[in-house]
């Protein structure tokens, strides 16, 4: 059984990963570890910034839930992601992909009752 509490966490942390990941991927071209390009960098590292914040509202949800309730539920992050990826990197998104997204769905009503 999942708890009130780590669907609030859970929420807002599948949403900061997949944003993270999209700012990641539009910063990922101008990346750089050197000191005097850091600047063009900061895209990517406002996504590893919202990735992290992710990661700890993740942290949180599981000390309120199992582990083999919540993981599963976090795959929602990919249906996020396909529909930002298509919005905003202009990506494609095949009927297969589409297929695949609505099984993850299925998947995690399965997994919440």
């Amino acid at each position: 059984m999942i708890s009130p509490i780590s669907i609030i966490l859970l929420v807002p942390a599948e949403i900061f990963a997949a944003y993270g990941s999209l700012y990641m991927k539009k910063g990922a071209i101008d990346f750089s570890f050197n000191l005097r390009k850091l600047r063009k960098s900061m895209t990517a590292i406002f996504g590893i910034f919202l990735f992290g914040l992710s990661m700890i509202l993740y942290l949180f949800a599981l000390s309120y839930s199992d582990l083999s309730v919540i993981y599963p539920l976090s795959t929602i992050t990919y249906v996020l992601i396909a529909f930002l990826s298509v919005k905003h990197l202009g990506e494609k998104i095949t009927k297969t992909k589409w297929l695949g997204i609505i099984f993850i769905i299925i998947g995690c009503f399965f997994v919440v009752r």
